[in-house]
């Protein structure tokens, strides 16, 4: 049988003082033999208050409450209460809970170093998962040699850095497609699945970070929202939503546990592809109590004076600030959800609604969205022609996020059959929104870089566009169908030169131009490529004037 463990049946709660916590620790002969037979697959689990082990707690409260501790329990001192059988984890189950280590096949030395500095420069400031200095002394200690749940996250660094790499050992053997890149690597993790009977481990959950991030640019983006799901029940499982299971000493390990938990792919990006693909999110912020990751940049953690660890220095704006910024953006997305999901008849008026009812709705969450707007930090703030190239794709997203939310929370009000003043006051702030969010891309893309996490803003930025003039165009009121498409060609520019890599970009792009083809509307034809462009294929635009919304616009 297994070897005993403990069971634990606690995590922080929000309820009064008179009804005892889930935190409260229980000292009782009976919770005592229950961790003395404990089962091994109990290890390291959360038991939340409505679970049976709560209801344990709970009689034993009761038990003492009524003065009956002073009751013998010898009984449950004893083995003869107990039956072997029932209080170990059998051979067969046994066997299930360990999986025979993989053969992964890493990159070449030099390759594997190359994706590691790709991946430090161009994702980690923007989903910071990890911490970057422990992560590359593990590798090059071989510690992915060894353990195969670190090497699975290797692998997935190595695949989702490929994205951003021109090596063609990147590339799917006998494919000369970009968008094949890394997929040897994520092949090699998918066929070598973790036992679902074993407990979570930190490897674990950087792993379905890291396999959120990936599968997000192929052509079943649909995939990583159920990669979220099962990654936030792993989090649950060992009770990571909660403040408690920290503990109260900062350490590199409950930090880089409490970065992956919040980091883009539980909470974040459970809540922007939820948006994204009309779904509700998994993880309510009622059952969240972790404070946010430390805003400490990586280098800053260990120090050798440990009075100096965790502690940034003054005057220097830690990099990490982008993402709690970023998360407390994905907090107000999280409530607007849930505000238009349970808004009766948010996209018709229901009966005994009016306007006005609406209008309130709508400013209560434009006055979240402004207030965060407000909130970012001077070196956050938009400016095109910031030199620092970590900075400017930061700040990109930022305010990225801030109009597509914008769009969302207006969007629901446009009516195609009104023309109300609230109808046409919400398409204005759509249309506003959504050209602002193609200039911030349209100038990343003129910067060289590749940023997939502007493919559905700048993919919704354009349908709004293309909604407005299929209005103006119903109504009369379009003058120039020329004039009216420049922002959406420079949608599909974006698109475009991000198709190379990642796949949904490719589908994007064809559905706006079917859309145009119904329309009647002027539009060029597709780019045909599907392979690898060098870097010195993508046109270099001056970044300070880009060719139509002007920087001034990113303001509310």
């Amino acid at each position: 049988g297994a070897s005993p463990s403990q069971i634990h049946t606690s995590s922080k709660s929000n309820d009064s003082e008179t009804e005892p916590s889930d935190d409260d620790d229980i000292h009782h002969p009976v919770v005592d033999r229950l961790e003395g037979l404990s089962l091994y697959p109990m290890r390291e689990r959360f038991f939340g208050k409505s679970s049976g082990f709560g209801l344990l707690k709970a009689a034993i409260v009761m038990k003492a409450q009524s003065g009956a501790d002073d009751i013998e329990d010898s009984a449950m001192q004893s083995d003869s209460d107990t039956r072997k059988e029932f209080w170990t984890t059998q051979p067969w189950e046994l066997s299930s809970y360990t999986e025979p280590p993989p053969n992964y096949q890493f990159p070449a030395p030099d390759l594997l170093q190359h994706l590691l500095t790709v991946y430090s420069e161009k994702i980690h400031p923007m989903s910071p998962v990890l911490h970057w200095p422990t992560f590359e002394r593990s590798v090059h200690e071989g510690l992915h040699m060894r353990d195969h749940r670190f090497g699975a996250v290797v692998l997935m660094v190595c695949a989702t850095a490929s994205r951003y790499s021109d090596d063609p050992r990147v590339l799917l053997d006998g494919q000369d497609s970009a968008q094949s890149s890394g997929w040897m690597w994520f092949k090699e993790v998918q066929a070598n699945r973790r036992s679902m009977l074993s407990p979570t481990t930190l490897y674990d959950l950087q792993l379905y970070c890291l396999l959120t991030l990936f599968l997000v640019g192929t052509s079943a983006p649909q995939a990583a929202w159920i990669a979220i799901g099962y990654a936030i029940r792993m989090a649950q499982d060992v009770g990571a939503h909660r403040r408690k299971f920290y503990g109260d000493r900062r350490t590199v390990k409950s930090e880089l546990w409490k970065r992956a938990f919040w980091c883009v792919v539980l909470v974040l990006h459970d809540r922007g592809l939820s948006a994204a693909l009309g779904r509700h999110y998994t993880l309510s912020p009622d059952e969240i109590d972790v404070d946010f990751p430390i805003e400490c940049d990586d280098e800053y953690w260990i120090t050798t004076d440990p009075n100096d660890s965790f502690k940034q220095p003054p005057g220097k704006p830690p990099r990490v600030a982008y993402f709690n910024y970023m998360l407390k953006m994905n907090n107000i997305l999280g409530d607007m959800l849930r505000t238009l999901v349970s808004y009766p008849g948010h996209r018709h008026r229901s009966p005994g609604r009016s306007a006005e009812d609406d209008q309130q709705v709508i400013a209560e969450m434009d006055s979240a969205l402004n207030n965060w707007f407000d909130d970012i930090p001077d070196h956050l703030r938009w400016m095109p022609s910031d030199e620092d190239p970590i900075t400017f794709r930061q700040s990109a997203m930022l305010h990225t996020a801030y109009y597509r939310n914008q769009i969302l929370v207006h969007r629901p009000f446009i009516s195609g059959q009104s023309s109300s003043p609230l109808s046409i006051s919400c398409m204005a702030s759509c249309t506003n929104a959504a050209r602002c969010i193609i200039n911030i891309a349209d100038v990343t893309r003129t910067r060289g870089g590749h940023s997939p996490g502007t493919i559905a803003p700048t993919f919704n930025a354009a349908i709004i566009l293309l909604l407005q003039i299929f209005s103006q165009k119903r109504s009369g009121t379009l003058m120039d169908p020329q004039k009216g498409m420049v922002e959406v060609r420079r949608a599909l520019n974006v698109l475009e030169t991000l198709e190379e890599r990642w796949s949904i970009a490719g589908a994007m792009g064809d559905i706006l131009r079917g859309l145009a083809t119904i329309g009647k509307l002027p539009l060029p034809p597709p780019r045909s490529t599907s392979k690898r462009k060098r870097e010195t294929d993508t046109p270099t635009v001056s970044v300070g004037t880009p060719t139509s919304t002007t920087s001034t616009e990113l303001e509310p």
